[in-house]
């Protein structure tokens, strides 16, 4: 599907993002659905930019197909919820990592 330019470019979007893409789809990782919206959009504003209407349609065709119930079921969208909760662990850990710091800083000055 590389219509696009040659080179670092193509080889980071192709080479690197679209297999990891791919396994996450293949695992059934809670965002794989989520990335394939971000690299498909991605690759049509590409396939616009070098007037590639195969490329294009195929990719809104993909989308649209993400979007039927059947897949849906198989990728369901990302639980609010446990981000939520996801974050504010690692919030609490970041603000307990710098009132520890804070109190180390504090110390040696003291000396």
């Amino acid at each position: 599907m590389n219509f696009g330019s040659r080179g670092w470019r193509g080889i980071y979007i192709y080479g690197i993002v679209a297999p990891l893409v791919g396994y996450l789809l293949w695992t059934g990782h809670g965002r794989a659905r989520f990335s394939l919206y971000v690299f498909l959009t991605i690759d049509a504003f590409r396939a616009i930019r070098i007037f590639s209407p195969e490329a294009l349609v195929l990719n809104i065709f993909i989308i649209g197909y993400m979007q039927t119930t059947k897949m849906k079921d198989i990728y369901p969208k990302i639980n609010k919820e446990k981000v939520i909760i996801r974050m504010k662990g690692r919030r609490e850990k970041i603000k307990k990592f710098a009132d520890n710091t804070i109190r180390r800083i504090t110390q040696t000055e003291g000396k």
